[in-house]
């Protein structure tokens, strides 16, 4: 028998249930998703019941159509897995057809490498490599930026590496 529950259940009506999670949502509408952590989220909101949430992300992600009651109205809903408990690994899982960086300089990433950040809980996000260039400068060692990349998932500094996917050239 299958043990998982739906996104909605009437099993775990409340916040509280999902202590140390994170609550993943997204917008198909407006095409906007939003992470929260749930232990800020009750210590802002309080035990509330996670029926009521999308409309609360919705307002706090500024959509404009949160308040209409008729069809046009916001479309936040959760996101597939809706909570999600963070697996830690003991080193950062580099997805099948990345490559790890290492040690080198911004400047010497050819322009076909298309830049991403991995983070130890399993985050992926791409990275401009114009704007690193742009803050840093062009002799900045990818090692050193390294220590300074912050998970928004996690909320973890320091645990993510650079990674690359070669573009078809």
């Amino acid at each position: 028998m299958n043990d998982e529950l739906p996104k909605w259940t009437d099993k775990i009506p409340w916040l509280s249930y999902h202590k140390g999670e994170i609550a993943c949502f997204w917008c198909p509408k407006c095409r906007k998703a939003k992470n929260y952590n749930v232990d800020s989220m009750l210590e802002v909101l309080g035990d509330i019941s996670i029926r009521s949430l999308p409309d609360i992300v919705a307002k706090g992600a500024g959509c404009p159509d949160h308040a209409k009651t008729g069809w046009d109205r916001c479309k936040m809903e959760p996101a597939y897995d809706a909570f999600v408990k963070l697996e830690w690994s003991p080193e950062v899982k580099i997805p099948k057809g990345y490559f790890e960086l290492g040690d080198t300089t911004i400047d010497r990433i050819s322009e076909w490498q298309i830049l991403h950040a991995v983070c130890r809980c399993g985050a992926l996000r791409y990275v401009n490599k114009q704007q690193l260039l742009q803050k840093y400068g062009v002799g900045a060692r990818t090692k050193d930026l390294e220590r300074r990349l912050k998970c928004r998932r996690c909320k973890k500094r320091g645990l993510a590496v650079f990674i690359f996917m070669s573009e078809k050239r």
